[in-house]
């Protein structure tokens, strides 16, 4: 697969893989340390920040509306903001293996003709 550069790159294949990857680093988070502990506090809070950054990405994805509209954009905008979370969210695993360096990155833009217009 090619890299990431524009929000209208991102699939549900990405989210998926993205979502399983950082799950399995928390789910052993989760049964190695108690529940009350730092550790596995900080474990179910990253896990609910990816969780509702896969729940906004699916909404956004699940609405195929070919014409530029403010819903279109202002959904473009929604899986953008939660592709960077859950990239954030991955980051600290990046030289793990299985980590997709050259998906896994945050865009700026929504696509190339959205780019060259604010050139």
């Amino acid at each position: 697969m090619s890299a990431i550069t524009y929000t209208v790159d991102i699939t549900w294949s990405d989210v998926e893989a993205i979502e399983r990857f950082v799950g399995e680093r928390i789910h052993l988070q989760v049964e190695q340390y108690p529940a009350e502990s730092p550790e596995g506090r900080t474990a179910r809070a990253l896990g609910a920040l990816v969780s509702d950054s896969v729940l906004d990405a699916s909404l956004a994805l699940e609405v195929d509306e070919p014409a530029i509209t403010d819903d279109k954009l202002q959904l473009q905008h929604q899986l953008k903001e939660a592709w960077r979370r859950l990239v954030m969210a991955s980051r600290c695993w990046q030289t793990d293996r299985g980590y997709q360096n050259d998906r896994w990155r945050t865009v700026t833009h929504t696509d190339a003709t959205y780019e060259r217009a604010l050139r």
